[in-house]
């Protein structure tokens, strides 16, 4: 499991209504907040067969905006697993996992 530390950049997901909004109509376990204003993560997401950017595969984004929907969520996320791409913090930056869960 890849979470956020001094070396890793913030990883996120934008939603439109708890679904995927830019290709693919996956629509996500979204984190619940429990009484004492704490989170717990959605459940895990992923896929199967070989990763391939844009085709087959989970996004996170290092750069929301630039995914942005009007009406949209954003969420920060986590990934465990193969990845494929690259984030280099330029417009657009995105990378395909296996798996993924919502923060």
């Amino acid at each position: 499991m890849i979470t956020p530390d001094s070396n890793t950049p913030r990883l996120y997901k934008v939603l439109a209504d708890g679904a995927s909004c830019h290709g693919g109509s996956l629509t996500w376990p979204l984190p619940t907040q429990n009484d004492d204003g704490s989170w717990v993560p959605g459940a895990w997401v992923g896929v199967d067969g070989p990763l391939v950017l844009c085709e087959n595969a989970i996004h996170l984004t290092d750069q929301p905006a630039s995914w942005y929907v009007p009406g949209g969520q954003c969420w920060a996320a986590e990934y465990r697993g193969e990845t494929v791409g690259e984030i280099s913090g330029a417009w657009e930056s995105k990378i395909g996992v296996r798996e993924a869960r919502l923060l």
